[in-house]
Formats: C-alpha cells, structure tokens, sequence
C-alpha cells in the first residue's frame, strides 16, 4: 500500500513539474518572440493529434472518398494559413504526406479540373509543389538563412522527409498532357509547368521546348531542367523578342530565355551569353546570367566593367556574379571595393563565394569597427565562416 502511495506521489510531483516546466517555457518563448510563439502554441494540439491518431489508409477507401478526405485537408490548410498558424499549417500537410503515394492522382485531380484560380487548386498545387521542391532539396535549403530558429526548421524538416518518399515522377506523363493541352497562359497550365520544372525530369524537355518555342510559355522551366537541347530555341527566343516591352508584372520573355541559357550553362549557352554581354554591357539580366553559367571567360570584361561602374544596381549584379562565377581573379578588387561606402553587402557575399583566404583579414577588421551595422557584421560571419570554416562572433 504504501508502495503504490509513493508511486502515486512521485507521479503527481512529476507531471506538475512537466506541466510548470511547460508553463515556465511558454512564458519565456512569449517574452523572447511573441509572434513565434504564437505560431507554435497554435500548432500543439494539431501537432498531438498528428503524433497520435494515424491518418486514414487511403488504400482501404472508394475513389470519392478519398477525394473529400484530401479536400477536408486542404481547406484546413487555408484556413491555417488564415490565422498565420504556419506551423498547423505543416501539420496539416505532414498528414496529407503520411498518406503516401495515392495522394498524387488525387491533388492532380484537384487542381486540374479548375482552369481558375480557387481556394483547392491552390492549395492542391502548393502541396505537390513542396513535394516536387523537397525532392531535391534538403531541409536546410529550405530554411535558408533562418536556419538557426529551431521552430522553422521544425516545420520543415519531417515534411521535407516524407515528400521524398512519395512517388510524384509517377505523374510527369499526365503533367506534360496537362502543360501541352492549351494554347494559353491559365492557372493550370502554369502550375503544371511549374511543377515539371521543379523535377527536372528529362522527359519534359522536348515537350517543354515546342511549348517555349510554339507559344512562348515554359521559358523558365527549360533553365531548371538544365538540358542543352534547349538552347537553340532559347537563343531564337532572345533574337526574336529582344527588346520588346511586356506588360506590367510579366517578365518579358527574351529576359527569362537569357536567364534560363545562365541555369543550363555550357559551352554553347556561355558563347551565346557573351555575345549578348559585348553587346550590351551594363545588362544586368545577362551578368547576373553569366553568374549562374560560372562563365570564368567573362571575369576579365567584368572586373573592367566594375572599375568604371557608377551605377550602385549594375555594381552589385557585377559583385555577385562574380561570386557565383569564383574565381579568385576578381578577389583583389572586391577587397579594394570593400573600402568604399557602396555595395558592401554585395562584396562581403562575393567574398564569402569565393572562399580565398586573402578576404580573411579585411572581413575580420569589418567585425571590430564600431561604425558597423550588426546586419553587415552578420553578413561577414556567415562570410568568414565559408573562407575559414569557423564560427565567429562580434560585439553587438
């Protein structure tokens, strides 16, 4: 009796220290960031549903059923996302994931049978367009900058995880009819080409590169799959519609045509990128191109460019194309540069892409200097840390 009574007392004393504990850090994450703590006190009770009750097996339900189950998801995930409740948001989704493969044909469906943009299409395309991204990515690259806010990369990482393990390469067959169906610009037509883009899966290209080249859609989707196949249809783009002005909001289509040449690189993409750059130097979609192809052929041209530069957003495109580019050429006037008021920003990333240990010293002088912004110095650690490999710190 008394056994049982000690083991009762040990639990009580147990669960209010949990319950304080738990109390005593809501109250700390508050202080510290009202609006993260918002968004992760809002997702606990999805979160402890999702960790207990299983999603339903899909396999065991009739093709209707499975399509209301799959929309009562995606209409909580727009509410969610109403409420800036972003972690249930991912909650939401991770359960949708859980239910494996046969959530493709279903969100497809669901987006498909709308040419309009609504609620279900939306949500139906984002879902399978973090599956398409995750594929690819790591959780890291998802969170990007903010890597060290734990409850991002707690939002990310389990969905990123399950996305990988869905088979959506088995939808590129009814992507490509969905992309060649019509001859306009519509909602699902660019989400289907959006998402062939995000798999960079070969099959897509030729069809792909007759969209491009018949009605001037699927542009940008060319450059992410990579393949050299399109660059002489890129090029017939940039020579045809070089110049012409598009309407507000909508990137003109020799512009995403010479981007897309920077994404697939090459011999052939690069002779076509400098050619467009002796002719029109101070174009920042071409050097910002030549940034992404790595084109080390350009760094000469550039650097002089740079020199004689005076426009602050052409300096900055040459600064980071020459960063994307490496090659530790340019090292000695970014670090010459580094001394001027302008573009420092720019530079400090340049010289963090670069990696040569000859930026060591100025950016470490840049962490002592009491004139300096903490968002600089942040930018010089992450800097010194890809030269060095180590952590730095400064005085905030």
């Amino acid at each position: 009796m008394k056994k049982k009574i000690l083991i009762g007392v040990c639990l009580v004393v147990v669960l209010v220290l949990v319950i304080g504990g738990g109390v005593f850090g809501i109250n700390a994450m508050i202080k510290k960031d009202p609006g993260a703590a918002y968004i992760k006190i809002t997702a606990i009770p999805t979160k402890i549903a999702n960790a207990i009750i299983p999603p339903p097996k899909l396999e065991n339900k009739e093709p209707e059923e499975r399509k209301k189950i799959i929309i009562k998801y995606l209409k909580e995930m727009e509410e969610a996302e109403k409420g800036w409740q972003l972690l249930k948001r991912m909650e939401i989704e991770k359960r949708i994931l859980k239910m494996g493969d046969l959530i493709v044909p279903i969100l497809i469906d669901i987006f498909s049978n709308s040419r309009e943009k609504s609620m279900l299409s939306t949500e139906a395309h984002v879902v399978l367009r973090d599956i398409a991204e995750w594929k690819n990515k790591p959780a890291d690259e998802m969170i990007g900058d903010d890597a060290d806010e734990d409850w991002k990369r707690e939002m990310y990482e389990e969905p990123a995880k399950l996305a990988k393990k869905i088979d959506i390469e088995s939808a590129i067959p009814k992507l490509i009819e969905i992309a060649c169906t019509d001859s306009e610009y519509n909602q699902v037509r660019n989400a289907a080409l959006e998402l062939l883009g995000e798999l960079k899966d070969r099959r897509a290209v030729e069809p792909l590169i007759r969209i491009a080249k018949d009605d001037g859609f699927g542009i940008e989707e060319l450059g992410k799959l990579g393949d050299e196949r399109a660059v002489d249809v890129l090029i017939g783009i940039i020579e045809k519609d070089k110049g012409v002005v598009h309407s507000a909001g909508i990137w003109p289509h020799w512009k995403e045509a010479i981007t897309s040449l920077g994404n697939i690189g090459g011999k052939r993409s690069i002779n076509a990128l400098m050619n467009l750059f002796k002719e029109n130097p101070r174009d920042e979609t071409v050097i910002e191109a030549l940034g992404l192809a790595k084109a080390e052929e350009a760094v000469p041209m550039l650097i002089e460019l740079i020199e004689r530069e005076r426009d602050i957003s052409v300096r900055s495109s040459i600064i980071t194309t020459l960063g994307y580019i490496g090659n530790d050429e340019a090292v000695d006037i970014l670090i010459e540069l580094l001394k001027g008021k302008y573009n420092k920003g720019s530079i400090i990333g340049a010289l963090g892409d670069i990696g040569d240990l000859r930026a060591r010293a100025p950016l470490e002088h840049l962490l002592i200097k009491e004139d300096m912004a903490d968002c600089t110095k942040e930018l010089v650690v992450k800097a010194l840390k890809k030269i060095t490999g180590k952590e730095y710190k400064y005085k905030r």
